[in-house]
């Protein structure tokens, strides 16, 4: 049987409660960087939340950056040749 607890967030799965901690993040570009005519700037700063408990944004690939990044700059993160040195993040938690 499986037990809903009304104050936890989470999602049941085969009689265990995952909970699922979902972290805040503001990621801001150091510099100016261009590369395979993409552009990134420091003004190009993007807030991501993360689908589970993590101390960085970049634990998966950076898919949450990915994402929101060409959604609302229409830059390409991989085509850019981006990395975690390119970025400062600070938790909003």
């Amino acid at each position: 049987m499986q037990k809903f607890v009304p104050w936890l967030q989470g999602e049941f799965c085969k009689n265990n409660l995952q909970i699922t901690m979902n972290k805040v993040f503001r990621i801001t570009p150091k510099r100016v960087k261009r590369s395979n005519g993409q552009v990134l700037t420091p003004d190009m700063s993007i807030t991501v939340t993360t689908k589970s408990h993590t101390t960085t944004p970049f634990y998966n690939g950076a898919v949450e950056i990915k994402e929101q990044y060409m959604r609302m700059y229409q830059f390409d993160y991989k085509k850019a040749c981006c990395s975690a040195n390119d970025f400062e993040f600070e938790k909003l938690d």
